[in-house]
């Protein structure tokens, strides 16, 4: 565990705490105000999330190492740091932190914590924390530190005092943890604990299959059990011991954590799995973004990457492919396509684009065949992409000599989008490469009349133009 959290760089550190803050801040039983908490890595980090977000109303710093003084000077929030007495590591960054935080005139308090080796009654249980077995009756009395009391006092005093009023803070985890102990008997199972709950995706459905594993942190013994259809797991006879826990399932991210269970009880879990992101995730979105904003060569380099990362999603590829014909780059566009069509054969979409990429490389026969397939699978032409390729495969059958055909498209397009500009001078294009003059001067007037001002419109004026001229009688000699 100590490995996997310090692979994570600071700045991570503080984009997920970002992150986590601007959700449960939103949520409906926050008042919108937030603190950090952290112990030894973490109090550091809780200290250095100070400097870095100025809407954080507090922090409390647990035995971390303080930030550079440069950084202090950011920080807004009061800092409350608990020490160890001898850790002299630690220790020897309070002093410059403290006299900056003093000359900025910035509210820093500190105090150093020991204690006793104190033993209890075996029936009080350990509730966590601390070196002495059984739960710690206080901290030394010496005048200088602290009881726990007087520390949760001086914290709440140092936020009102700053802040007037009394402050929510959020601690999230990796994942959503809700536990709850449940009475039950302690007749039969006196020494014995039980453990059940439900497992469910972020929408709330049940997530069958789910392995949750125990691992006994005395012993090492590891006990898995698995949730059902339901998302409920169940199972007992725990030794009343602490637990290192583990929630998996393929496709989503595993939540770990660890926890105590107590004797006599039937504690409850509610768990809630996230999706995982895909690899390529990151790179994928940063090209969609560079793409809507006109960016083609900033999209291309992401897209690029994400088919590096995962080469067997068609729709990777397809982005991809978009990318290169904004970019002029019709054989790249093709070939991704192509690669694209072979991997997914039942996604109609893909041989649609694939048809318009042939049509801008002027690969008619091929445009005319892709676009046919895709078309077969998109029948509903209130699609926008199945409407655009129904004109596009009239206009390349009109390209190619075959009127009947080109018609054809045109009017199924026309029966969707009545009185549409692009499939009525299609049609005129059509019945006047037939000789049916009558009905081309019908559509381009058509076009004129209901789309002015329009590309259309100037090409159906053109065509208008050379008809009635060439009905003009000659002048006779």
């Amino acid at each position: 565990m100590a490995k996997v959290v310090r692979s994570v760089t600071p700045d991570e550190v503080k984009a997920r705490l970002d992150a986590v803050r601007a959700h449960a801040i939103k949520l409906p039983a926050s008042n919108g105000k937030s603190a950090t908490v952290g112990f030894c890595w973490g109090g550091g980090h809780s200290f250095a999330y100070a400097a870095h977000q100025p809407e954080l109303n507090a922090a409390v710093v647990y035995y971390g190492t303080s930030p550079d003084a440069a950084a202090l000077a950011s920080i807004k929030a009061p800092v409350l740091g608990l020490y160890g007495g001898a850790d002299a590591r630690v220790n020897a960054t309070i002093p410059p932190a403290k006299a900056e935080m003093e000359k900025l005139g910035k509210t820093y308090e500190g105090a150093h914590l020991r204690r006793r080796r104190t033993r209890v009654p075996a029936t009080t249980g350990r509730t966590g924390g601390g070196e002495s077995e059984g739960q710690p009756r206080g901290l030394a009395a010496d005048p200088g530190v602290h009881t726990q009391t007087r520390v949760v006092a001086r914290l709440v005093t140092m936020i009102k005092c700053r802040l007037a009023s009394t402050i929510r803070a959020s601690l999230v985890l990796a994942g959503v943890i809700v536990a709850q102990s449940l009475g039950s008997s302690a007749s039969a199972q006196i020494e014995l604990a039980a453990i059940n709950g439900t497992v469910t995706d972020e929408s709330g459905k049940p997530l069958q299959g789910v392995t949750v594993t125990l691992k006994d942190l005395d012993r090492g013994r590891e006990t898995k059990i698995k949730s059902d259809k339901d998302g409920k797991f169940y199972r007992r006879g725990f030794p009343a011991v602490d637990y290192e826990f583990t929630v998996q399932l393929e496709g989503y991210q595993p939540l770990t954590n660890k926890l105590r269970l107590t004797a006599g009880t039937d504690q409850h879990f509610d768990f809630k799995l996230a999706k995982m992101a895909p690899p390529g995730a990151a790179e994928f979105q940063k090209g969609v973004k560079a793409f809507n904003t006109g960016d083609a060569q900033t999209a291309i380099l992401a897209f690029e990457d994400a088919v590096k990362k995962a080469p067997d999603l068609p729709e990777v590829r397809v982005n991809l492919a978009l990318a290169y014909l904004r970019a002029s780059r019709t054989d790249d566009a093709i070939a991704q396509l192509e690669k694209a069509a072979a991997m997914a054969p039942d996604q109609p979409h893909i041989l649609v684009r694939l048809g318009g990429a042939y049509v801008e490389a002027r690969k008619n026969d091929r445009a005319i065949e892709a676009l046919e397939k895709g078309l077969a699978g998109l029948p509903d032409l209130a699609d926008p992409l199945a409407y655009d390729a129904t004109v596009t495969l009239g206009a390349v059958y009109f390209a190619v000599g075959q009127n009947e055909q080109a018609i054809a498209r045109f009017e199924k397009a026309l029966a969707a989008k009545p009185g549409a500009a692009a499939p009525t001078l299609g049609l005129g294009k059509a019945f006047f490469s037939k000789g049916e003059v009558d009905k081309a001067l019908k559509h381009f007037e058509a076009v004129v009349a209901s789309a002015p001002g329009t590309p259309e419109a100037a090409q159906a004026e053109a065509f208008i133009k050379e008809l009635k001229k060439s009905k003009t009688p000659e002048p006779e000699a």
